[in-house]
């Protein structure tokens, strides 16, 4: 009766049950990886951060790195472009209007 009033079905009902109150894994790894990038000023991107845990002899994969910083919003500065020395044709940027 309440799935019917929710509109979801069973298998969504318990799955949701089963992991409601799960705890999270990797605390002390989320922990880690935010100091490693608030310390270098958002300048690390997870490969960066990889070798850093892995430097401090802890080592895990830089998929796991690269899904705890997308689950937490990290992301890495981008490099500006530098395109003063790219040469700009200026005639296929013209709008010819009849």
């Amino acid at each position: 009766m309440m799935l019917e009033f929710f509109c979801i079905s069973k298998s969504t009902y318990f799955y949701n049950v089963k992991n409601y109150n799960f705890p999270k894994k990797d605390v002390d790894l989320e922990n880690k990886i935010t100091e490693i990038f608030n310390y270098h000023k958002s300048r690390y991107g997870y490969r960066r951060i990889t070798l850093s845990l892995k430097n401090e002899n802890i080592l895990v994969n830089h998929k796991k790195v690269k899904r705890i910083m997308k689950e937490l919003g990290l992301f890495a500065k981008n490099q500006k472009l530098n395109i003063s020395h790219i040469k700009v044709n200026l005639v296929r940027q013209l709008k010819i209007i009849y």
